[in-house]
């Protein structure tokens, strides 16, 4: 009988996680705890939470003084503890409104993880739902710490910044929820950053695979990894706000079929940005991979990459990091000049602007377009690297607010 009801339940299940913005204080977790009353009355509801905003940067600063490669297990631990005190004290916040709420951390879900090659953040393996669906049959409301994992000796892991936008995505999916409701600290997904186009509108939705670009770059509203299970499951997601009511952003996973689809859906921004360009590359030795497996060996991501190969054979390789890898990336090219290559250049504080719409792929004129948005800057134009939905151009930083201002005004005037 038990199995029958749980059955039917988990089609009315929701999971909401809210993020450290929306549990930076007591007074914003009884906010939080009023969303969850009102979604408890008419569906079954899962909640995952993040630490308290600056919680976990307060936490990794402590241990940053004994930390090395031999305590990586402790310091998983030490950032774990940040969701065990936000779950508690939402768990503590929901009683207080008469409903039943327990925290849960990963160790008691069996949220089993696997660190990656670095040892640095854990992968998803899998998610015992049992205890959750039980908790839930007797009318429990679980509160699930975000981030956290455990490897198969029973550690706690971490899944990286991030990390609790894939710890919902994750249980959304295991549990076939009918909605992952992600609340943050703005109302949606945008057509660019509110912070630096002032007309900046809420998408109603978008697509897994625009939300696949504009998480990979730059956009905060949602974690990639996060974005790439769901796409995987298609779990069915909302980016929704805390702090004021609106309609939201879905995630959608087929493509529009509206007759005036917009050709670009958003713009994104990202700053401190590093590019390196590297001269007299021999094709024989397949430079440009014994480059990029450098970079990997020390966990550097290497983002927008342009090859140019020359008529005598040598090749020209130019890629962006971000700024704060730039001095790693340098001891490494620095070592390897004249081996691997002839020479390099560096160049720093630079943006990177990416234009994404799935409409790109049935509209032409789309890059003239946007090129017509440079006049006057095209000579600081450093890199543009283009895919089937997204046009991406490397710039001075001085330039990125006016630039996106100018492609926000041309695609959705």
């Amino acid at each position: 009988m038990l199995i029958e009801f749980l059955n039917t339940s988990m089609t009315d299940l929701i999971v909401q996680k809210f993020g450290g913005t929306s549990v930076a204080n007591l007074d914003r977790i009884e906010k939080i705890a009023e969303i969850i009353k009102s979604s408890a009355e008419i569906n079954n509801v899962v909640v995952v939470i993040s630490a308290m905003a600056g919680e976990t940067d307060r936490l990794f600063s402590l241990g940053q003084k004994y930390f090395n490669q031999d305590n990586i297990r402790e310091m998983d631990a030490l950032l774990s503890t940040g969701e065990v005190v936000s779950s508690s004290l939402l768990a503590m916040c929901l009683s207080s409104l008469g409903l039943k709420a327990k925290s849960f951390n990963a160790s008691q879900l069996k949220l089993m993880t696997k660190k990656d090659s670095s040892n640095k953040f854990a992968t998803i393996l899998s998610i015992d739902t049992a205890l959750i669906k039980n908790e839930i049959a007797h009318g429990v409301i679980p509160i699930i710490t975000g981030f956290q994992g455990v490897d198969e000796k029973g550690d706690f892991t971490t899944l990286g910044r991030g990390g609790s936008d894939t710890t919902a995505v994750a249980v959304a999916a295991e549990l076939k929820a009918k909605e992952c409701q992600i609340y943050t600290d703005v109302k949606g997904v945008f057509s660019a950053d509110p912070n630096k186009v002032n007309d900046a509108r809420v998408l109603e939705y978008v697509t897994s695979e625009e939300m696949l670009e504009l998480s990979g770059q730059g956009a905060k509203v949602l974690a990639l990894r996060s974005v790439e299970l769901g796409h995987k499951y298609k779990v069915p997601i909302k980016v929704l706000s805390s702090f004021e009511q609106s309609q939201g952003t879905k995630i959608i996973y087929n493509e529009p079929t509206d007759m005036e689809q917009s050709v670009v859906t958003s713009i994104t921004s990202e700053p401190n940005q590093a590019k390196f360009t590297i001269y007299g590359g021999k094709s024989g030795n397949d430079f440009s991979s014994s480059v990029l497996n450098l970079m990997a060996q020390k966990n550097i991501f290497v983002d927008v990459i342009v090859m140019n190969y020359e008529l005598n054979g040598a090749i020209d390789f130019s890629f962006t990091v971000q700024q704060g890898n730039s001095v790693e990336v340098e001891s490494i090219l620095k070592e390897n000049k004249g081996q691997l290559f002839d020479d390099y250049i560096s160049e720093s504080d630079l943006s990177k602007i990416s234009v994404v719409g799935v409409g790109m792929r049935s509209q032409t004129g789309v890059a003239s377009r946007v090129f017509s948005c440079l006049e006057g800057s095209k000579t600081s134009l450093k890199l543009v690297s283009t895919s089937e939905i997204k046009i991406t151009l490397v710039l001075e930083s001085s330039l990125e607010k006016t630039t996106v201002e100018s492609l926000h005004r041309e695609f959705f005037k």
